[in-house]
C-alpha cells in the first residue's frame, strides 16, 4: 500500500469510525433519498422509495457517500468530478454497508474513484456489493479500491490513465460461515486501458475470482495483473497486452490461471518469492493460457505447444498446455464426422505396400460407416465401427503401412469423445453413481489397452465409458 494512500486510509476511516463527517461537503444517499450535509435535498437526482435507487439528473462537484444498505447509485450517465481541492478523495464511498449498486458513472479528478471498505456480510447469503458500468478515468490512485470487503461484483466497468485500476486489498474469502455461500470478489468484463497498474490483489486477499477482463498498458504500464501475498484466487478468461509484466506473483501460492491470454508484454510472467503451488494450466482439454511469444511447434495439431512454456526455472513453474492461439479454447473443435472424413482423405492419399491394400479399404469402409453413424446420431455404433477401422489399420501396418498417426488420431477422437461423456456424467450424477463408476473402471482398462500398443481394444473400451455415462444421464 502507498504511503500517501495509507496516510490517507487511515485518516478518512479514523474520522468514519469516530463518526466525526470530514470537512469538505458530501453529498448522501440514504434510505429517505438524496441528502446534503444540513439533511434537505441537494437536487441533484431523482429518488424511488419502491426500488431504493437514487438517479442523477446532473453532474456533481462533490464526493458520495453511501449510507444504508441495498441501495442502488445510477450515474445516468453523468459525471462526478471533485472541483475543490480540500475535496479531493473518494469520488463513491461505501463503508460497512451491504447490497449497495453503483452504475452508470462517470468519475474523474479524484484520488480514489469508488472507495468499498469493511462491507462483512454475516453468516447467511451475502448481499454482495455490485459496482456496474461505470467509467473511470484520470484517477490519482486507484479506480476502484476493496478494502476488508467480501462478495463484491465489479463488471463492465472502463477504466482509463488511472494509476491502478482494480485494487482489491485483504478482501475475499471463502466459505468461511460453512452455509455454502461464497464470500469472494468477482472481478468480470472489465476493460482496463493505459493505466499505471491493471488489476491488483494484494495484502491477504483470498477466494477471488477474476473472469475476463482485458488490460491493455502501454510504455508507463507496470502490470497487467498482479498478486502480493494473496492466495487461493482463480484468474481464467482475461488478455493482458502490452504490459511491463502481463502478470506477477510475489508470495502469493495457490493461484489458479488458465485460458488467459498473455500478447506482447515486456516480461509475459513473473513468479518470485515464496510463492508455490500456483497453477498456470488445467488438463487437457481445457489446457493452459496463450503465450504470444510461445506459439509452436504443434505437430499434432491438438491447439497446444508440444513443449511447455516455462515461467520460472528457479521455482519449477510452467505453463504444461500452452494454446497455439489467442482464445484457442474457444475454438470449437470439428464434430467427429468431419474429423473423420479428413482421416479418410489421408488414407486415400496414402502410398502404402501392395499387400496392405485389402486392409486399407477395409479401414476407410469402416470409417464411412462411422460417418453414417455420427450423423444419425448412434454414437456407440460409430465407435465400434472406428474399432474395426483401427485393427484394419493394424493389419496394414503389420504390411508395412505407415498408419501410427492415423491410428493416433482415431485414439484422440474417441478418447475425447469419452473424456467429454464422462466429464458430464460426473457433473449431473457425482462420482458415487454406479453407471459413473463402471465408466471409470472402463476407462483405466482403456488406458492399460494403449500402454500395450492394443488400440482397438482400447476404443472398444473407451466405447463403453460413452455407455456407461449416458446410462448415467438417464440418455
Amino acid at each position: 500500500m502507498k504511503k500517501k494512500h495509507f496516510y490517507a486510509a487511515v485518516i478518512l476511516l479514523a474520522f468514519l469510525a469516530a463518526g466525526i463527517q470530514p470537512a469538505y461537503a458530501v453529498i448522501s444517499l440514504t434510505p429517505t433519498g438524496w441528502k446534503d450535509d444540513t439533511g434537505d435535498d441537494p437536487g441533484v437526482g431523482t429518488w424511488d422509495l419502491g426500488t431504493l435507487t437514487g438517479t442523477l439528473t446532473q453532474n456533481v462537484d462533490e464526493p458520495i457517500e453511501i449510507k444504508g444498505d441495498e441501495l442502488t447509485l445510477d450515474g445516468n450517465g453523468y459525471t462526478l468530478t471533485e472541483l475543490l481541492p480540500s475535496a479531493q478523495g473518494y469520488g463513491v464511498l461505501i463503508n460497512n454497508q451491504n447490497g449497495i449498486t453503483v452504475r452508470n458513472l462517470n468519475i474523474t479528478g479524484v484520488d480514489i474513484g469508488i472507495w468499498i471498505s469493511n462491507s462483512n456480510p454475516g453468516p447467511a447469503e451475502p448481499k454482495q456489493n455490485t459496482i456496474e458500468n461505470n467509467t473511470i478515468y484520470g484517477t490519482t490512485q486507484e479506480g476502484i479500491e476493496v478494502y476488508l470487503a467480501y462478495a463484491t461484483v465489479i463488471r463492465n466497468n472502463n477504466f482509463l490513465d488511472n494509476w491502478i485500476s482494480i485494487y482489491i486489498e485483504n478482501a475475499g474469502k471463502e466459505d468461511v460461515f460453512g452455509d455454502g455461500y461464497d464470500f469472494g470478489n468477482t472481478i468480470t468484463g472489465n476493460t482496463l486501458t493505459n493505466n499505471a497498474g491493471g488489476i491488483y490483489l494484494v495484502d491477504g486477499s483470498y477466494y477471488n475470482n477474476v473472469v475476463g477482463n482485458t488490460v491493455t498498458g502501454d510504455s508507463d504500464s507496470a502490470n497487467g495483473f498482479y498478486l502480493f501475498n494473496s492466495h487461493n484466487n482463480t484468474l481464467t478468461g482475461n488478455t493482458s497486452t502490452g504490459n511491463n509484466f502481463g502478470i506477477r506473483l510475489n508470495n502469493s501460492s495457490s493461484n489458479t490461471i488458465y485460458n488467459n491470454n498473455f500478447i506482447d508484454n515486456a516480461t509475459q510472467a513473473d513468479v518470485l518469492g515464496t510463492s508455490t503451488g500456483n497453477v498456470f494450466n488445467l488438463d487437457a482439454p481445457t489446457g493452459g493460457n496463450h503465450w504470444s511469444d510461445w506459439t509452436g511447434p504443434d505437430d499434432d495439431n491438438d491447439g497446444f505447444v508440444d513443449e511447455p512454456y516455462v515461467i520460472s526455472t528457479t521455482l519449477d513453474v510452467k505453463d504444461e498446455f500452452p494454446w497455439t492461439d489467442s482464445d484457442g479454447w474457444e475454438i470449437e473443435p470439428p464434430e467427429p464426422a468431419e474429423s473423420i472424413e479428413d482421416i479418410i482423405a489421408v488414407l486415400e492419399d496414402m502410398d502404402v505396400p501392395e499387400d496392405a491394400e485389402k486392409e486399407m479399404d477395409k479401414a476407410v469402409k469402416e470409417l464411412n460407416k462411422a460417418i453414417d453413424e455420427f450423423n444419425n446420431d448412434r454414437i456407440d455404433k460409430a465407435l465400434n465401427n472406428i474399432a474395426k477401422a483401427v485393427k484394419q489399420l493394424m493389419k496394414a501396418q503389420e504390411e508395412g503401412a505407415d498408419t501410427q498417426g492415423v491410428i493416433d488420431e482415431l485414439v484422440d477422437l474417441v478418447k475425447g469423445i469419452a473424456d467429454k461423456a464422462i466429464e458430464d456424467a460426473i457433473e449431473a450424477v457425482g462420482t458415487d453413481n454406479l453407471h459413473v463408476v463402471k465408466a471409470q473402471e472402463h476407462y483405466d482398462k482403456a488406458d492399460g489397452n494403449l500402454t500395450d500398443g492394443k488400440y482397438d481394444a482400447a476404443i472398444k473400451k473407451f466405447k463403453n465409458v460413452y455407455k456407461e455415462a449416458m446410462k448415467a444421464l438417464g440418455e
